[in-house]
Order: structure tokens, then sequence, then C-alpha cells
């Protein structure tokens, strides 16, 4: 009885690590995306130093919206166990921006 239904039972398994896999990739996917309109987030910029942890603490990698919607701070060394993405919003980044511009003037 068991060898007849063995390649339905395979079958069904194979479609049940498919999907797992795709989940995996859909929230694998939404971590690197701006929380307000769900683009990449672009620019890198590595923050801190690897030889002088104490003095400038640890090394994070930070993230922004090419929309200015906020950025996204990232710890490269985990000391403490996985600690969650730390997401900034900006109210309007690129008004404060053109403010600064036209004090300077």
């Amino acid at each position: 009885m068991f060898l007849n239904d063995m390649a339905f039972t395979f079958s069904i398994l194979l479609v049940w690590l498919v999907a797992t896999g795709v989940f995996y990739l859909v929230i694998w996917d939404q971590r690197r995306r701006c929380r307000s309109c769900l683009r990449r987030l672009r620019m890198p910029i590595e923050i801190g130093s690897w030889s002088n942890i104490l003095i400038f603490g640890r090394p994070k990698t930070q993230w922004i919206c090419p929309y200015g919607h906020g950025t996204l701070k990232v710890d490269n060394l985990h000391l403490a166990g996985k600690e969650p993405p730390d997401w900034e919003p900006h109210e309007d980044m690129w008004k404060e921006l053109e403010s600064l511009g036209s004090t300077r003037e």
C-alpha cells in the first residue's frame, strides 16, 4: 500500500519544498526595500571601522531610499545574536536639503 502512494507523496513534498523556498526568497527580498514605497534601497555606505571597534563602534552598512523616505542601518557584526535592522524614516529630506542650500546663499 505504501509503495502505491510513493509518487504522490514525493510530488507533494517537492511542491511544498519549492513553495517554502519561494516564500523564503520573498521575505529575504523585502528586508532591503523601503518601508514606504517598497523600492529597493540604494547607495550602501560603510560606517565604522573593523580595526577600531571599541573607539568608533561596531561597523554598520547604511542604505538609503532613492526618494528620501528613510535610511536602513544594518549591523555587520553580531555579538549578542541577530539584531533587527534600524529603519529611520525622514520627514521630507529634499525640503531639508533645499533649506540648507538657501541659507548658504
